[in-house]
């Protein structure tokens, strides 16, 4: 009869072995473990290699850590760089809020954009 076969083991042994079915005759179920037992040579095979593919691997070296700017540094970048393009808006504003309020929005992008680089 048909009976599933599950088994573990090491280049050496089986570790373990688990069948489930009814009447398996003893030379189909030796045939079952021996060819088990030749499938997973294949599968030790590529974890050994796997192995010492990452034991020949070099750690990543120590990352370089790079002050981040004060609060103080940032506020200041973002005045400097839209200090004219705010000064425009209110000084000369243009007509009506939703511009105005678009316009200053532009401004914040750009700002974002090049505080980001």
């Amino acid at each position: 009869g048909g009976f599933d076969l599950l088994y573990a083991g090491t280049e050496d042994k089986a570790v373990m072995i688990e069948l489930t079915g009814h009447r398996v005759p003893r030379n189909r179920l030796k045939e079952a473990i021996q060819f088990a037992h030749a499938e997973i040579q294949d599968g030790l095979k590529s974890l050994r290699h796997f192995g010492r593919e990452v034991k020949s691997q070099k750690p990543p070296g120590p990352k370089t850590i790079t002050e981040a700017p004060s609060i103080d540094n940032l506020v200041e970048a973002a005045r400097e760089e839209c200090r004219a393009e705010f000064e425009s808006v209110f000084l000369n504003p243009p007509n009506g809020r939703n511009e105005r309020e678009k316009a200053l929005w532009d401004i914040r992008l750009a700002t974002r954009e090049a505080l980001a680089q």
